[in-house]
């Protein structure tokens, strides 16, 4: 449409934005006023077909999952989201909801009346619940009357009534009526594959599911609202979000002496694809392994004005590489180098089967090869906590980065960790690990470990689910109030 046909749009222009995906190359953005536009115009019937095409964009599936699942470990209160229990539901599957307004796909208009239908959602799902009695008693303040369902042969000692998920259950579920509140310990499972849950819902009051060593996927997910939504509604989008966003708990309260601090890194430097990248912290190894080469360090605090090599930079406090022709260059230019050529860049001796030289001062080295980041807060942590700094240790995540191998990556790290400390005499208390079973290297911490720092390195978001389970590893480590969990994003 023309811009002189829309009311103020240079001023408002973003009440009338409509950003939509028509390939994976290219996002059209769409400024127009649909409350005003006619629609059996010619502009309203290409924006409907548009809309048509791409309706899967507004469907449910794994990637709306992942991005929705920051809702679920945001600070709540267990109270108010018991008390949040109605969703307005006014799309199908050929109908959809942008910016507040309605379009009907099949009829190819736009619906300023639409036909509301409330979808009732009593059901929540809290997952790896710590304590069970402060629960119940929590909730036995604001409700009287409280069924619980357990298990067959499950030990319940709270005071509530109870009956057993057995095989006269379907019997005896009918008869449970006037309650305020239905809790169920550890059925989800059965509860979804035998239909239970339409026999409880009927019922009309609260559901609470509370399930322990529950993985909280996608894929369990999909079983959840298959198990709540009706067929013809489960794929929809804002359903799906608000379900997400306020019908779903992953309870921390376990975690609650652990301090959380981000910490931020951004790569500055240009580096080949194959070396790995962790804000400035370069994975140069496998470079160096193709040919051959190894590596030694070298700490000296009194050298000053040395020029690299190639580009005649000033090293100071820099990494500085010294061949063993005794020529020298930059870190970052002979990681480049090394990528495409295995001789010296300026005599060009074969570099093959050789040794070379990584030299600084000490703070060059250390924050260089194990990141200024992580051990600046390392200290700064060692600094706060004096008196526990003998007990302490520091264990570091290597999240999946670009499909990176974070096992080689950790090994890598950990060998450079051994230099350093055999070099300055030092005693970092640090443990590289990677993502990928990462729970097996925090059990074997369990009997040894009473103050603890883990750093968690990661790309442009750490997924949810992968930071639950990083803390539910830890649950049974004897966890203290000096205790920290830092995330550390790489840019």
């Amino acid at each position: 449409m023309k811009e002189h046909s829309i009311p103020l749009l240079y001023k408002n222009f973003n009440h009338y934005k409509i950003e939509t995906k028509i390939s994976d190359k290219f996002i059209v953005y769409i400024y127009i006023n649909l409350l005003l536009i006619n629609n059996n115009s010619y502009e309203n019937k290409k924006l409907i077909e548009l809309l048509n095409y791409t309706k899967y964009n507004f469907k449910f599936n794994k990637y709306y999952f992942n991005k929705y699942c920051k809702y679920i470990i945001k600070p709540y209160s267990i109270i108010d989201k018991l008390n949040t229990n109605i969703l307005i539901k006014c799309v199908d599957n050929n109908i959809i909801t942008l910016n507040n307004t309605v379009i009907d796909l099949s009829k190819k208009k736009i619906v300023l009346n639409p036909i509301i239908k409330h979808t009732s959602l009593n059901t929540y799902f809290i997952f790896n619940l710590n304590k069970l009695s402060k629960f119940f008693n929590k909730i036995s303040m604001f409700n009287k009357k409280i069924l619980v369902i357990i298990p067959p042969n499950y030990m319940f000692n709270i005071k509530c009534d109870s009956i057993m998920l057995d095989h006269k259950f379907r019997d005896t579920i009918v008869n449970k009526i006037d309650y305020d509140i239905i809790v169920i310990i550890n059925c989800l499972p059965i509860i979804s594959e035998q239909s239970y849950f339409k026999i409880i819902n009927k019922l009309g009051c609260k559901n609470i599911f509370i399930e322990d060593n529950y993985t909280f996927d996608y894929e369990n997910y999909t079983h959840i609202k298959n198990m709540i939504f009706d067929k013809e509604i489960n794929g929809d989008l804002n359903l799906n979000h608000y379900f997400i966003k306020n019908n779903i708990i992953l309870y921390y309260s376990k975690f609650n002496n652990i301090k959380t601090t981000v910490i931020r890194t951004t790569t500055t430097v240009n580096m080949p694809t194959n070396i790995n990248i962790y804000g400035n912290l370069f994975i140069f190894e496998n470079s160096l392994k193709k040919h051959n080469m190894a590596y030694d360090l070298c700490v000296d605090n009194t050298v000053k004005n040395i020029k690299c090599g190639v580009s005649g930079t000033d090293l100071s406090n820099e990494i500085n590489v010294l061949f063993e022709c005794k020529h020298n260059v930059s870190l970052n230019i002979f990681l480049n180098h090394i990528n495409y050529n295995h001789l010296c860049p300026i005599c060009n001796l074969v570099l093959n089967n050789t040794t070379v030289i990584l030299k600084g001062n000490k703070d060059t080295v250390i924050n260089t090869l194990l990141s200024k980041n992580i051990i600046t807060n390392i200290s700064s942590n060692i600094k706060t906590n004096i008196c526990a700094s003998k007990k302490l240790f520091n264990i570091v995540i290597l999240n999946n980065k670009l499909n990176y191998n974070t096992l080689e990556n950790s090994i890598y790290l950990n060998n450079r960790l051994t230099k350093i400390n055999e070099l300055l005499n030092n005693s970092y208390k640090m443990l590289f690990i990677p993502i990928d079973n990462f729970d097996n290297y925090i059990k074997q911490l369990k009997n040894k470990v009473t103050d603890f720092n883990i750093y968690v390195v990661y790309e442009t978001s750490i997924n949810s689910v992968i930071k639950y389970k990083i803390l539910n590893s830890i649950e049974n480590l004897n966890i203290s109030n000096k205790s920290t969990l830092n995330l550390i994003k790489c840019n």
